[in-house]
């Protein structure tokens, strides 16, 4: 099993419970830009959700919101399984 840092795994903790991310692709003001759909601030940020990808725990998929693009990203089967490995299914 790979190192999962405290980051990686509070953040697997987000989306385990629900979270999505949904990063801006379409140039513009809002490039860039990281929405949740959870009302509290968090601060996620793109190099979180990069390790978070490339350590195969978080998918994205390409949606359209009042036509502009974002990737959105949420828990895949294999960061479930990581997640209640790691937590023991608190």
């Amino acid at each position: 099993m790979p190192n999962y840092t405290s980051n990686n795994l509070n953040y697997l903790r987000w989306f385990y419970n629900g979270l999505n991310a949904d990063v801006c692709i379409e140039l513009g003001n809002t490039f860039g830009q990281i929405i949740t759909n959870r009302n509290e601030e968090l601060s996620i940020k793109k190099g979180d959700l990069r390790d978070l990808k490339a350590k195969g725990l978080i998918s994205g998929k390409t949606i359209t919101i009042l036509a502009i693009e974002y990737k959105r990203f949420s828990i895949n089967e294999f960061g479930i399984k990581t997640f209640k490995e790691c937590f023991d299914a608190e």
